[in-house]
């Protein structure tokens, strides 16, 4: 059952949503036979074999509902009380208690642990706190509108103004389609980005290794600059030498001026 999911730590939105839309389908299908559960808790919520599919189990408490002044009732007062909205503890509830349970059912299953009990909850304060407990947990999602537009509506304190349960199911379906169409955005994005970030790193590489040979180039000429610099040194040297050389041998008898020998040195 459900209640293995209670383990003290959250499990996934998309689980949870999952789960509490097939619930809610579940329930008005009921309702449209004109019978409400009264007991809808995770212990009353099991799984097939896939793992997949819920199945609202323990009929026990159902009861057939009557036409009176209020719209359809049934006339016995039972259920769980921590699931339970305060109109359950007196005869003529309807279907509006079992969309009540289902909703403190995703919160149970949105934070891994029961609801707060029905004297901690079944007040305006009560119930604005646990809106905002689901708010918190689910807007990262970016739907946290529906922690007011759907889990807050399921648990209001005049069962009048809770939507049905095929109306609720309606809006989870929505919501679960606007998470998944953000869940592949988000993915997009971040393929998006981890291919632009590849094809930088493939351009700084190629740029890298331009540079590199472009430095060997530089490197390459000016080494050869450097040694023809020296070679052309050398060159002027030895034409001074012979220069010197040749004046020495053709003026034997006169002594080369110092400066002169400076100026061609």
């Amino acid at each position: 059952s459900l209640d293995n999911f209670l383990t003290g730590r959250p499990n996934r939105l998309e689980l949870a949503l999952a789960l509490f839309e097939q619930v809610l389908c579940g329930l008005a299908y009921l309702h449209s036979k004109k019978i409400i559960h009264r007991d809808i808790k995770p212990g009353n919520v099991v799984l097939d074999t896939s793992m997949v599919t819920a199945k609202i189990v323990d009929f026990g408490l159902c009861r057939e509902l009557q036409t009176m002044a209020g719209g359809l009732q049934t006339l016995h007062a039972a259920g769980t009380p921590r699931y339970m909205p305060q109109e359950q503890h007196e005869q003529g509830h309807g279907p509006a208690v079992d969309v009540f349970a289902a909703a403190l059912l995703l919160y149970a299953l949105l934070i891994g642990k029961h609801p707060p009990r029905p004297e901690d909850r079944n007040t305006v304060e009560g119930i604005n706190s646990l809106v905002g407990v689901v708010r918190e947990r689910i807007q990262e999602h970016g739907l946290g509108g529906l922690a007011d537009s759907l889990f807050g509506d399921c648990i209001r304190v005049d069962p009048r103004e809770r939507p049905s349960a095929a109306e609720a199911a309606k809006r989870v379906a929505s919501a679960r389609m606007t998470m998944m169409a953000n869940v592949k955005a988000r993915d997009d994005a971040s393929k998006n980005q981890a291919a632009e970030e590849k094809a930088a790193e493939a351009k700084a590489a190629v740029d890298k290794k331009v540079k590199q040979e472009e430095d060997k180039k530089a490197a390459a000429a000016a080494a050869a600059l450097k040694l023809k610099q020296e070679e052309d040194k050398k060159t002027a040297k030895a034409e001074t030498a012979r220069y010197v050389f040749a004046l020495n041998y053709c003026l034997p008898s006169t002594t080369v001026c110092p400066q002169l020998l400076f100026a061609l040195n």
